[in-house]
């Protein structure tokens, strides 16, 4: 685990197949931590999206913290050199 926050842990997990965007893994910052899903990058809409695992559950508070960790890495990847 490389970066944590109040509820939620992030992992790298490396690039996509094309080399040019990343992969995160989305973990919960519990004492044995659950796996919450992937953040990665989704073409269609130009940004980073979140693709949950099954049957997991977000409150307010994580879905909020999430929302910010995908803007972050929006903004971050947009103002990259072409």
């Amino acid at each position: 685990m490389t970066t944590s926050k109040s509820y939620l842990l992030y992992e790298e997990g490396g690039t996509s197949e094309s080399g040019r965007t990343l992969i995160r893994y989305v973990w919960s910052s519990h004492k044995v931590p659950v796996f919450l899903g992937t953040i990665k990058w989704h073409g269609p809409w130009r940004q980073y999206v979140f693709a949950p695992a099954d049957n997991v559950l977000f409150d307010k508070e994580c879905l909020h913290e999430l929302g910010h960790e995908l803007r972050r890495m929006t903004d971050a990847h947009k103002a990259q050199p072409r």
